[in-house]
């Protein structure tokens, strides 16, 4: 089976390492830099991304896209601010497209406005016999390597993507949960990173487990209520890409955005501090979350007061990174 990693960052170059173990699968990974390319090809290593772990001997590294052509599965680990210029570009379309089976391992919003889910976009660009996939979970990349144990939800636009996905997912050893679509899987993803925040704040302001186990539940609530507004659905958030993301990314000390929760719990970075320009998913997704739930209410009185309800996390998060409430008063809105 032939399968392509586009992006050899830190996640892309594990996912394809992970994958590359099971001899049934012909991994390629692509990357822009030529070192890097030399670098997994020669040495097993990709210092630049992922420190001293080794790589799979298997995993065959490319610069040269073209290579990617009528694969079986196409993976893309490109960051999200990349997405929109890779496929700007017509002969990438065209290489990708080519191939029968898209999965998205990205994360975040792209778009001119930085709102649109990277699936939607996918499905807007590439032809309607692709199949177009997703996969996210509580997944940090250097755990791929070192871990057996990892997961992730799926989702595919037809029964028989996740079939196929679910295979080669299984080929590699990885734990898998099903979700009933794309949108679902995604939003989570965004979703996840603005709490991880949020309750990282509040363990570095207190350090105290039952506030921030309190934090945490109300939390997951609350995405699954926002999940339900936006969507329009009923919607799981006990899955690998729910409540596991978020306990991945709001507890443990190797999520950027728990870091930046913690150092602004402690004071140690305050809101005035430039956080537009620190690369954060949870940052940049805060902003147009609160938009698209004033989008759907009305102006009354009522209705401001139960969204305010409903969503205090979200709402208290987005005045305290304004500078609009202190910390302590932010930990009290929220609890």
């Amino acid at each position: 089976m032939k399968i392509s990693v586009l992006g050899a960052g830190a996640f892309g170059s594990a996912f394809a390492s992970r994958l590359a173990m099971n001899k049934r699968l012909d991994v390629t990974l692509f990357a822009r830099d030529q070192a890097v390319v030399d670098e997994v090809n020669k040495k097993n290593s990709n210092k630049k991304y992922l420190s001293n772990l080794v790589l799979s001997k298997k995993l065959h590294a490319s610069a040269n896209l073209s290579e990617l052509a009528e694969s079986d599965i196409v993976f893309l680990s490109i960051p999200s601010s990349q997405m929109q210029p890779f496929f700007s570009d017509s002969e990438n379309l065209a290489l990708v497209s080519s191939c029968s089976h898209v999965c998205n391992l990205s994360k975040g919003f792209i778009g001119n406005d930085g709102h649109v889910l990277i699936t939607d976009f996918l499905q807007s660009i590439l032809p309607e016999d692709v199949v177009l996939s997703s996969a996210k979970g509580p997944t940090f990349s250097n755990e791929l390597l070192t871990s057996p144990h990892s997961a992730f939800s799926i989702a595919a636009t037809d029964g028989k993507g996740v079939k196929s996905l679910g295979s080669v997912l299984k080929k590699a050893k990885l734990v898998f949960d099903v979700n009933h679509s794309l949108a679902e899987i995604e939003l989570l993803s965004v979703l996840k990173n603005i709490y991880a925040i949020a309750i990282a704040v509040v363990d570095g302001r207190f350090k105290n487990p039952n506030l921030t186990s309190l934090v945490f539940s109300n939390a997951l609530l609350e995405m699954q209520r926002l999940s339900m507004l936006l969507l329009g659905r009923d919607i799981n958030v006990s899955c690998y890409a729910g409540v596991g993301d978020l306990l991945l990314t709001s507890m443990n000390d190797q999520s950027r955005n728990r870091t930046l929760g913690l150092m602004l719990g402690k004071r140690f970075l305050s809101p005035n501090n430039q956080l537009s320009g620190v690369v954060l998913e949870g940052v940049r997704s805060i902003n147009y979350i609160d938009l698209l739930l004033n989008s759907k209410t009305d102006e009354s009185e009522v209705a401001k007061k139960r969204m305010a309800k409903d969503f205090k996390i979200l709402f208290s998060l987005s005045a305290f990174l304004k500078s609009e409430l202190d910390l302590d008063k932010f930990v009290r809105k929220i609890v």
